[in-house]
């Protein structure tokens, strides 16, 4: 079954041009000391600007075609292996082994794919699961003025 990302990865970067936030999510990065944790990290698009200003992070997606697409712009940035490390996953229900992070984020909106409250709760508890005791977890929300 195809997901989200597997549909469009190879346009994903020429349709989302954004770049007003990534100064925002690098500075969270920087101060929370790093590891970070991403959740829907899609093709690197606040990774790799992460992993370019030294911190360390590891992307979760549940697309291999966007995955695919992370990696490659980190080997031509000539990041290093595992600055960032990228693994498939859905925010849902993932174990990255025990390991736990000062700083989790969900940037450009990647929670509101989630369209159930039960599926929210899920990747919360999951999330809580790999959040250090005094992490932070950052979530971007758009909520539309419907007047």
């Amino acid at each position: 079954m195809s997901s989200y990302g597997d549909i469009w990865a190879d346009t994903y970067d020429s349709v989302h041009t954004l770049t007003e936030d990534i100064a925002f999510w690098v500075e969270e990065a920087q101060g929370s000391g790093g590891p970070v944790l991403e959740l829907g990290c899609g093709t690197g698009r606040v990774a790799l600007p992460i992993a370019q200003a030294g911190v360390s992070l590891v992307g979760l997606d549940s697309s291999s075609a966007m995955l695919r697409v992370a990696r490659a712009k980190a080997r031509k940035l000539r990041l290093g292996s595992d600055l960032p490390r990228f693994v498939k996953g859905d925010m849902r229900d993932f174990s990255l082994d025990g390991q736990q992070f000062p700083l989790i984020i969900v940037p450009f909106r990647s929670f509101q794919l989630l369209l159930s409250v039960a599926d929210q709760y899920q990747a919360l508890a999951a999330i809580r699961e790999h959040l250090e005791p005094a992490g932070r977890v950052v979530i971007d929300l758009f909520v539309p003025d419907l007047g």
